[in-house]
């Protein structure tokens, strides 16, 4: 499957990038090379993700390029179209990391990533996995597959597409790439982002159940999820009453989410995060 995307990806980018297309999306700051769109990459397949019996596809939105550090890995075409396992293989060689780098900040700080394993705990049988194991049962990406970043005051800023329909259909080609190759029985995805593009997502997800939820973030946690209902308001003088209806996986990872912004307070609301998720997949039917 891993090889399959990459040589599809390749043609696909060599076909829309004959005119450097789209002329938003970042470029190389390589001489010689400027002109040139830096390779999408492909999502990250997981080794033993063939073999699961029910396979999860998770969409993160868009790769942040602002101020990147590693400019190797964009600029050799080779290692960008696959930079995400890339990133995985390096990290998982260091000890310190709970959640493996994979260059997709929710997935490598575990706030999205946590809430991936919720949901596919509650669709099928996972045990105590690590992080690093989990991984390698699911695919994952960003459905954006081109980055935009602007100069402005305080230097580079990341800009999300995930209401931008325009910006969004450049990426369908690999979008139908993935689907077709992964074949995914549910697609985790951004509801901003489904809502933006939901009619060419429901043309090409085949058999695939769609559960799209809110962006996990610092913002959302503590705006909207927290305070949406008030059966999932998060009481923080008795925080062990919440995390006691978790499974003890699931606690673990939770206590290890190191996203910087999701801490103290924030990190209490998140638990209001695991309700929500409840909520939505009996709206989906998963859930009885």
């Amino acid at each position: 499957m891993e090889r399959t995307l990459i040589e599809a990806y390749k043609q696909i980018f060599k076909f829309k990038s004959k005119n450097n297309e789209p002329s938003w999306a970042v470029h190389k700051e390589l001489e010689g090379h400027t002109h040139e769109l830096v390779h999408c990459s492909i999502p990250f397949v997981g080794k033993n993700y063939a073999k699961q019996k029910v396979k999860i596809l998770l969409y993160a939105s868009s790769e942040n390029l602002a101020n990147y550090g590693d400019k190797e890995k964009l600029y050799r075409d080779e290692l960008a179209v696959n930079r995400h396992r890339h990133y995985y293989n390096e990290s998982v060689l260091k000890a310190d990391r709970f959640f493996p780098d994979v260059h997709i900040a929710p997935i490598s700080d575990g706030s999205l990533l946590t809430v991936a394993l919720y949901i596919c705990t509650k669709l099928v049988k996972v045990g105590a996995v690590t992080p690093k194991e989990f991984l390698e049962i699911i695919a994952f990406g960003n459905y954006s597959k081109y980055s935009e970043v602007k100069i402005n005051g305080e230097g580079e800023k990341n800009i999300d597409p995930a209401r931008d329909a325009r910006k969004l259909e450049a990426s369908h080609e690999y979008i139908r790439k993935d689907i077709e190759v992964l074949k995914p029985d549910y697609i985790i995805m951004f509801s901003s982002i489904y809502n933006t593009d939901r009619k060419f997502i429901n043309s090409v997800k085949r058999n695939a159940q769609i559960i799209d939820i809110y962006q996990i973030n610092a913002r959302t946690i503590n705006t909207t999820i927290n305070i949406k209902d008030e059966k999932y308001t998060v009481d923080k003088n008795n925080i062990e009453k919440h995390l006691g209806k978790l499974e003890e996986i699931i606690k673990c990872w939770y206590k290890e989410i190191n996203d910087k912004k999701i801490s103290g307070d924030i990190k209490k609301n998140y638990l209001s995060v695991f309700p929500y998720i409840d909520d939505v997949l009996r709206e989906k039917g998963i859930l009885g």
